[in-house]
């Protein structure tokens, strides 16, 4: 019974890091989001105040686009290590709802 709740334990841990780790992607993507909103606002200035005769607005938004293209794949990156680390929460999660599962029946038969 010791060695169940023990594991019940060290997975509620673990399961605790991985939400937390979690919640830290989020935040460090919320933050990219804007990152790249002010990068994109700061470029699409500096592309317009050039004063490049005949530069349309398709040519500047085509030029942030390129210029902005890193933060994207950092978002990209991040947003993948957001969903591997959902993966491994809800698998930590059923983990911990099994071996829960486990001490109550435990308990129970302890009980009668």
């Amino acid at each position: 019974m010791d060695k169940d709740i023990k594991k019940l334990l060290e997975l509620n841990e673990e399961l605790t890091e991985i939400n937390t780790e979690w919640l830290n992607l989020k935040q460090n993507s919320k933050e990219l989001d804007i990152e790249l909103m002010e990068f994109g606002t700061e470029k699409w200035e500096e592309y317009l105040n050039r004063s490049i005769t005949g530069i349309t607005t398709d040519e500047i938004n085509r030029l942030v686009s390129q210029d902005s293209t890193f933060i994207h794949i950092k978002k990209a990156k991040l947003e993948r290590e957001i969903l591997k680390l959902e993966f491994e929460s809800n698998t930590k999660f059923r983990e911990l709802r099994s071996q829960e599962a486990i001490v109550n029946r435990k308990t129970a038969l302890i009980q009668s």
